[in-house]
């Protein structure tokens, strides 16, 4: 039993750690330049207080579930004394198993609902230009939201003169 519970905690925890950089590389690709450090900060406070916080009072809350003797202290509910480990092992198993769960039904909901800002987009490898409102390929050169930067056959680029292969 310790090793299926073993592998529950460490494929919950690896899979929690593991979206930590797509998360930062979503921010960094989707929102404008000049705002990328706002986006940063509210994200970090946004886990801070939307997570960590009362991911901490959850946590303790399972342990309480699990308490089999409670101090008294003047008369009133103290500390807990001792811990069935069955419980707490469940309940933590239960409550990361749900975070995991919770987070993987956001990513999937992330995936089907977000819509690229529009504009045109140049494919430097192949010269291609998709238009992010329809999804076109090869739109006219008009209206274009980058510099287009042409190869001359050479290895050079006559759009700046400074790129060189």
């Amino acid at each position: 039993m310790i090793i299926a519970f073993t592998f529950v905690v460490f494929f919950c925890f690896f899979t929690s750690v593991l979206t930590l950089t797509p998360a930062t590389q979503v921010i960094l690709r989707c929102v404008p330049f000049n705002k990328r450090d706002m986006a940063i900060s509210l994200t970090a406070a946004t886990t801070r207080i939307a997570g960590i916080i009362p991911g901490r009072l959850l946590v303790g809350y399972v342990l309480d579930q699990a308490c089999i003797s409670w101090s008294t202290e003047c008369g009133e509910l103290g500390s807990c004394k001792v811990y069935n480990r069955w419980e707490v092992a469940r309940n933590n198993t239960i409550l990361l198993l749900s975070q995991t769960i919770v987070c993987a039904i956001a990513y999937v909901l992330v995936l089907v609902t977000y819509k690229p800002a529009g504009g045109t987009v140049r494919n430097t490898s192949t010269g291609q230009k998709t238009d992010l409102n329809s999804g076109n390929e090869d739109v006219a050169n008009s209206g274009s939201i980058h510099k287009d930067i042409q190869d001359n056959g050479n290895g050079t680029s006559n759009g700046t003169g400074n790129t060189q292969v």
